[in-house]
């Protein structure tokens, strides 16, 4: 009897356990990254792309932002920053690190938005000294 139960358990665990693994493959599905070479989302690939799915113009208050830039055409190391600003041009926070040649993404946060006003925001990309481009977004 005693080695029926401990048949009953060791089978009920392992079929939680068959359960619990297929749970976490489907929520570790490869992500898509976005087709922008500048692109803002809440969400990152772990290859450090912002997601296609999360890709978007307007975002909630509150959580960090991500801003990927597409890297893989660079032929030298570079010096990236991305002043994250407000509709005055006030910047609220800057992130700044060097990318090397062999990477194919760059990420950059925002940090958290909950103290950000709503409205049109800003990040500004600079590349070695440089103003290359920017990207407008909305928290509402």
């Amino acid at each position: 009897m005693r080695i029926a139960s401990v048949v009953c358990v060791l089978l009920m665990f392992g079929c939680g356990a068959e359960r619990r693994e297929h749970r976490v493959a489907q929520r570790t599905m490869p992500a898509e990254p976005s087709s922008e070479i500048f692109a803002i989302g809440s969400e990152l690939t772990p290859q450090g792309a912002v997601t296609a799915e999360s890709s978007n113009d307007s975002f909630r208050r509150g959580p960090e932002l991500f801003l990927s830039i597409d890297v893989s055409s660079a032929s030298t190391d570079q010096t990236i920053a991305v002043h994250w600003t407000d509709d005055q041009g006030v910047i609220k926070r800057i992130d700044r690190r060097v990318v090397t040649r062999d990477e194919r993404y760059a990420p950059f946060s925002s940090g958290p938005t909950h103290r950000w006003r709503a409205g049109k925001h800003r990040a500004v990309i600079v590349i070695d000294g440089r103003r290359v481009s920017e990207k407008e977004f909305g928290l509402i």
